[in-house]
């Protein structure tokens, strides 16, 4: 079995190194950079192409100036953009999640989203576009930023929980907001920043304590809406508890919601539930102890496909990912990774994609190496995507807090892509 592999390592602002493989061929890259006092928040959603889009900011920022650099790092090209925050005279630490937020824009743009404090406690939005530039002669980058400002109020200064790139508009999604109370409040802006619709209230909340997952069904039209799964939010292993009642819904454009499922979900699995809306589908995994369940819904909300998969131990970091009707009799993949323990304390130790049949049963597996991510003081996330049809990568971002003598708390994560297709499984 032949298996692609290629990793970018970042420290703080840039630490980077690249390391592609193709049989025996190992070929590597290592230019070292720390920044002790910076922090770095990435794009969840980014990753799912080999790409990756991330903010780098100044932790202890001297004065009201913020220092920040936004990347993008793409086939093996990085481009940034700097850019200053304005912290206002009570944010001593900085500004960061949740009031903060980076996306992965169509066309090398990246846009960052942040409250900006005007006087004691009175806020204004910010949205900074930067669009990259690559010179190809000597491969040097520039690029051109587009900020835009917004005067909503100061009840408006609220977790950020998504940014939505459609082909005409961007949607922001935010809650805890002024008028909107209990529920999301939306907004819209064109592709230059300016206001398209003011935040107004959307969504009914299932719950303000955590972070919702909200994912676009299909990104290029905002149509049929978005999967909407709540009760979301990591937690210290010593604290995870099975949730019971993990609502999952349709939310269409006008915050209607179609309900799907409640999920149950938790420890000993450490993330949150999985998901998938490729080729027409809703796909969506929970894990407890051992019992992955996985369900995949139409557009309507009709389920279509339930299965409870049996693992073997319990999983470190899990991904599914939807296979279209048809494909010799798949429902979607499935990736899982092992541990030497069930407490998750120590480095990974296998990583599997099963093929999960449209009967529910498993009808291909591949294995490959384990990839060096130790869970204490450590974070995964994991995104399974397809390059074309019948070969797949599976990206992970393993982040990491370290106490080093350069000083506590320093950001960094490394991205690693592994592909392989339909020929390196193993039928069953």
């Amino acid at each position: 079995m032949l298996v692609k592999r290629a990793s970018t390592l970042i420290v703080a602002s840039l630490y980077f190194t690249l390391i592609t493989t193709t049989q025996a061929r190992l070929t590597t890259y290592l230019g070292p950079h720390y920044f002790p006092n910076d922090s770095v928040i990435y794009d969840s959603d980014s990753f799912d192409n080999a790409s990756l889009a991330y903010a780098v900011c100044e932790k202890y920022p001297d004065g009201e100036d913020q220092a920040c650099r936004l990347v993008l790092e793409e086939d093996s090209i990085t481009l940034s953009c700097d850019l200053v925050l304005k912290t206002g005279q009570t944010i001593k630490d900085g500004i960061f999640g949740p009031r903060l937020e980076v996306a992965l824009l169509r066309g090398r743009r990246a846009m960052l989203v942040w409250w900006e404090e005007v006087s004691f406690f009175e806020y204004r939005m910010r949205i900074d576009i930067a669009s990259f530039h690559r010179n190809e002669s000597d491969d040097s980058s520039s690029c051109r930023l587009i900020e835009a400002k917004f005067d909503l109020g100061s009840e408006y200064a609220s977790d950020i929980v998504k940014i939505v790139d459609h082909s005409s508009h961007y949607d922001l999604i935010f809650k805890n907001g002024g008028d909107c109370r209990d529920r999301f409040c939306k907004m819209s802006v064109d592709a230059s920043g300016r206001l398209i619709e003011r935040p107004r209230p959307w969504a009914s909340l299932y719950g303000t304590e955590t972070k919702p997952m909200i994912v676009s069904i299909a990104p290029e039209t905002s149509r049929l809406g978005y999967l909407l799964i709540e009760g979301t939010g990591r937690s210290e292993p010593q604290t995870i508890q099975i949730r019971e009642r993990w609502p999952a819904s349709i939310v269409r454009a006008d915050g209607t919601k179609i309900h799907l499922k409640n999920f149950t979900h938790g420890f000993p699995s450490f993330y949150d539930p999985v998901y998938s809306t490729a080729h027409g589908k809703i796909g969506i995994c929970t894990q407890v102890n051992t019992t992955c369940t996985c369900s995949q819904f139409d557009h309507s909300g009709r389920t279509e496909l339930e299965v409870n998969v049996t693992l073997e131990m319990v999983t470190f970091a899990t991904a599914m990912h939807n296979l279209p009707d048809g494909r010799k009799g798949a429902g979607f993949l499935l990736l899982i990774t092992d541990c030497y323990l069930t407490a998750c304390v120590t480095r990974m130790q296998r990583h599997s994609v099963w093929m999960i049949g449209n009967s529910g049963l498993k009808i291909g597996e591949l294995s490959f190496d384990k990839l060096d991510c130790e869970f204490v003081e450590n974070l995964a996330d994991v995104r399974l995507w397809e390059t074309k049809e019948g070969e797949y990568c599976a990206s992970f971002v393993c982040y990491k807090r370290d106490y080093l003598v350069l000083g506590d708390d320093i950001g960094h994560f490394n991205l690693t892509t592994v592909c392989f297709d339909d020929d390196d499984f193993l039928k069953i």
